[in-house]
């Protein structure tokens, strides 16, 4: 496990330009996990969704999240898997504030499609949430 803070954000700056992340969250009953895109900014992670999709119904009774960044690739005869587990508690941003008008402008910047197919404005049922990071695991196996 990596604890120190400069490890953890240079491992989180590493993964930024990521494309797709995994998003593991629990409904009291069944693991519910979906690839989503996100941002990384410090120490958080910022991704967007329907504000009605399970994965809020699931944040707003358990916060507790895991977020898996993988990559698989083969060179020749040698596999090489890398990745990074990252263990968080997630909170839905409020609406308009300031960390959420920046989370918002970081994901229209990496995903320039978002604002004009997935707008993330007043009455379009979608809403940024925030997971901050509080450990993660880093592997590499070449």
């Amino acid at each position: 496990m990596l604890s120190d803070n400069m490890c953890v954000e240079k491992v989180l700056s590493l993964i930024g330009n990521r494309g797709i992340m995994r998003l593991g969250t629990f409904d009291g009953r069944w693991p519910h996990v979906v690839p989503l895109a996100f941002v990384v900014d410090g120490r958080n992670i910022y991704f967007e969704c329907k504000f009605d999709s399970k994965k809020v119904r699931n944040i707003t009774r358990n916060n507790k999240v895991v977020v898996l960044v993988d990559d698989y690739s083969e060179v020749g005869d040698t596999p090489q898997y890398s990745g990074v587990l990252i263990f968080g508690t997630a909170s839905v941003l409020d609406f308009g504030s300031p960390e959420f008008l920046r989370a918002r402008e970081l994901l229209y910047r990496k995903y320039p499609f978002f604002e004009k197919h997935f707008p993330i404005l007043p009455n379009t049922g979608r809403t940024i949430i925030k997971i901050e990071v509080e450990k993660l695991t880093a592997w590499s196996y070449q």
